[in-house]
């Protein structure tokens, strides 16, 4: 069974590089253990797998087929020997975290110092992360926790054997110069920053995704922000709303040190914080990974 998944491995990479001296140096081995290998794979079915005739080498019908129709296991096997190496390192004493930039900034510094103090012969081994790649690093068994959040509620709970557990609400915030005409006010909506000037997201940036909430919370309160400028910087966008040039929306987590010359508000209407979430593999919760939910879910 073993030899079969390293053959069919083998005739993978020959027919991604049409080659066997670049598959043997992608695999690691000699390029007669490659050919030997196809060989063996081709007395097993009783055809030819590979056209040998030809430079670059190509697969023959029998060969694409099999290829095909083995990909999906391939890739399976190979999630599996992921998880199975996660498994391992964590019995070694080894924990490994992918999470957002601005948790890194707040809450898991304090969160990190408590584990290692806790379990000082574990390395950690944290990972910045946005959220969709958090998730599938763990799906993988390439991380072993991982801190989220959503927009809009949707969330990890039940998906591809995810689990997450909630650990707080992100509020947003309205944030506006210390002179603008709604600073007074202790609270704004969404539809009271119709006409101003918007600081926001890159559309084609990391925060992509907000960038889109924006405007459909804009579009919700029936109108479309006048953007001034475009920023994926989040000292920056405090900056730019110090100086003048607009408002933004923005959530407590990417504010952990506020500048001077802000207003910073909470708005009113409907509930607009997102859930941050940690996130671990349901079948997959070894004692380090308990241990760091546990101080976590604490913080």
């Amino acid at each position: 069974m073993l030899d079969d998944v390293v053959r069919l491995r083998t005739l993978s990479s020959v027919a991604e590089l049409g080659s066997f001296s670049r598959a043997a140096d992608q695999l690691g081995y000699t390029q007669s253990a490659v050919s030997q290998q196809i060989a063996a794979l081709e007395d097993e079915v009783g055809l030819t797998l590979v056209n040998r005739a030809v430079r670059p080498v190509a697969l023959t019908d029998a060969g694409l087929l099999l290829v095909d129709r083995s990909a999906p296991a391939l890739e399976h096997l190979a999630i599996a020997a992921a998880q199975l190496e996660a498994v391992r390192g964590l019995q070694a004493g080894r924990l490994r975290l992918a999470a957002f930039g601005s948790a890194f900034a707040t809450f898991l510094p304090p969160a990190l110092a408590r584990f290692h103090a806790r379990h000082p012969e574990v390395r950690l081994e944290p990972l910045e992360a946005e959220p969709a790649a958090a998730r599938s690093l763990l799906r993988k068994g390439e991380v072993d926790l991982a801190i989220t959040y959503s927009f809009g509620g949707v969330g990890a709970a039940g998906e591809d054997g995810l689990v997450e557990v909630h650990l707080l609400d992100d509020e947003h915030r309205a944030v506006l110069p210390a002179r603008h005409r709604l600073a007074s006010r202790k609270a704004v909506s969404v539809k009271d920053l119709s006409g101003e000037d918007w600081i926001v997201p890159r559309a084609d940036g990391p925060a992509a995704r907000y960038r889109e909430m924006l405007e459909e919370l804009c579009a919700d309160a029936g109108f479309s922000p006048e953007v001034a400028l475009e920023t994926d910087d989040l000292q920056a966008v405090q900056a730019f709303v110090s100086a003048g040039f607009g408002i933004a929306l923005m959530h407590d987590l990417t504010m952990p040190v506020r500048r001077q010359n802000l207003a910073v508000r909470p708005l009113r209407g409907p509930r607009l914080a997102r859930p941050v979430t940690a996130v671990t593999a349901a079948n997959r919760r070894p004692p380090p990974v308990a241990s760091m939910l546990e101080i976590l879910t604490g913080a």
